[in-house]
C-alpha cells in the first residue's frame, strides 16, 4: 500500500510539472511542487511560484487530466498572479 501512495505522489508531481511547462512556465518559474491528499481531491499537487513564495496553488490530477483548483487558501482582497 505504501509503495503505491509513493507512486500516486510521483505521477501526481510529473504530471504537474509537465502541465505547468506545457502552459508556458519553467524550471526558474517554480519554487516547489508536492503532492498530498487532501479531502475533496484525494491527490493534489500543491504547486508554489517564485513570484509569489506565500501562496501556495492546488491542482487536481485525475485519469492524467491536471485541474487547477485555485490558491489553497484563499486571501481577502489579493491579487493572485496564476489563477487559471
Amino acid at each position: 500500500m505504501y509503495g503505491y501512495v509513493q507512486y500516486k505522489h510521483h505521477v501526481t508531481e510529473k504530471a504537474t510539472y509537465n502541465y505547468l511547462i506545457d502552459k508556458g512556465y519553467s524550471d526558474k518559474d517554480l519554487i516547489n511542487i508536492k503532492s498530498k491528499i487532501k479531502k475533496l481531491s484525494l491527490y493534489t499537487a500543491e504547486v508554489t511560484f517564485v513570484d509569489e513564495p506565500n501562496i501556495t496553488y492546488d491542482y487536481k490530477v485525475e485519469n492524467k487530466q491536471v485541474t487547477p483548483l485555485g490558491p489553497t487558501i484563499l486571501k481577502e482582497n489579493y491579487d493572485y498572479k496564476h489563477i487559471e
